[in-house]
């Protein structure tokens, strides 16, 4: 047992060092990882709800679309944009734009809106400026103050 629990923190520590060491890509070019801590004050929300009309956040339906911002505070500050199409019932796909001074950082995804869900992950598509070639994901902890944990990879050359 104890030789399981020194291999877990061997390789724990491992994946911390690689995590704060410069990566190679696959192609050779070296990379950096960015991990940003951000918090996004709700904005302005508005829903375009085709019939038949929905109760709740759950109740989204097929046709349903709707857009969102929000101001974003803690490792860099900004706006959130986002537009989102309702394909399924409760299940919008979505695309977003966090806007910062250096540039910016798409994403794309089908969020959990739904009111048991606590987190909800969508993937980095790019980015601009200071961002430009990201890739990676953003965590959105829905904890009363939507945390959004963004962990990008940038080329180095960015």
């Amino acid at each position: 047992m104890r030789v399981l629990v020194l291999v877990a923190l061997l390789l724990g520590a491992a994946g911390l060092v690689l995590g704060l060491v410069s990566i190679l890509n696959e192609d050779g070019t070296e990379s950096e990882e960015l991990a940003l801590t951000l918090t996004v004050q709700e904005g302005d929300f508005k829903l375009d709800d085709v019939p038949p009309p929905a109760t709740s956040e759950e109740d989204i339906a097929s046709g349903d679309s709707f857009v969102f911002t929000g101001a974003v505070s803690g490792d860099r500050k900004g706006k959130l944009l986002g537009a989102c199409e309702v394909a399924d019932v409760g299940e919008p796909t979505c695309q977003v734009t966090y806007r910062f001074d250096d540039g910016d950082v798409t994403g794309a995804g089908i969020p959990d809106f739904s009111q048991q869900a606590e987190s909800f992950e969508i993937a980095v598509t790019g980015g601009t400026g200071a961002y430009k070639g990201a890739r990676g994901q953003v965590d959105v902890h829905e904890n009363g103050n939507a945390t959004h944990e963004m962990a990008l990879v940038l080329p180095e050359d960015s």
